[in-house]
């Protein structure tokens, strides 16, 4: 389930996140002069390295954007009842998507983040992944000849489409566990034990 629920006993402060830039200049090396200068940008993923909802742990665990990832960070409160929802990204990472706490506080990734993480799934994330999975995919394959390497390349090609479309749906299912309402509090039988004795009484 891509949701998980119950008392929200440890929450490590977030890490990375933000933008780096690095700036290159090429220089000729006939007259030494600087002939182009470059600007390069990278995206940090923002991770929690451990949440703890009830029984459940998660360890280097990325949040949809910086910003949702600050709000949790800043806004949720160890003790509350909470309800944590995640996605699964490619192959093992988790992604935080939405933390709902019945103390009325709510931390959920906006309409917007689900479009375009749709779209970086449907369109980018297959071409990004496309020449490794087929470098490898032919690699493998080489051994069956060029059968092989036929084969290689066709399966090195769905994997990238398959496991980026594969977690779009699961961005798209999590997501929709954000408009289900949190699930009843259960009562301890130590509790409603009590009660029952402070009646008689």
């Amino acid at each position: 389930m891509p949701t998980m629920c119950g008392e929200l006993k440890e929450l490590e402060s977030p890490v990375g996140g933000g933008v780096s830039t690095q700036e290159v200049r090429y220089i000729d090396r006939g007259t030494g002069a600087e002939v182009q200068r470059r600007t390069f940008w990278t995206k940090h993923r923002m991770v929690f390295p451990r949440i703890r909802v009830g029984d459940q742990t998660l360890e280097k665990v990325f949040v949809a954007s910086d910003g949702l990832g600050r709000e949790i960070a800043q806004g949720a409160r160890l003790g509350d009842q909470v309800c944590l929802t995640v996605y699964g990204h490619l192959l093992t990472r988790k992604v935080i998507i939405g933390l709902r706490s019945r103390s009325g506080a709510s931390f959920v990734m906006p309409p917007r983040g689900l479009t375009s993480g749709l779209f970086w799934y449907a369109v980018f994330s297959p071409l990004v992944l496309l020449i490794p999975a087929v470098v490898v995919g032919m690699i493998v394959g080489m051994l069956g000849g060029k059968q092989g390497t036929a084969v290689g390349l066709m399966l090195g090609v769905l994997y990238a489409v398959g496991i980026s479309w594969w977690s779009g749906y699961r961005l798209l299912v999590a997501y929709r566990e954000l408009a289900r309402p949190m699930p009843s509090e259960q009562k301890s039988p130590v509790a409603d034990l009590g009660g029952m004795s402070a009646g008689r009484s």
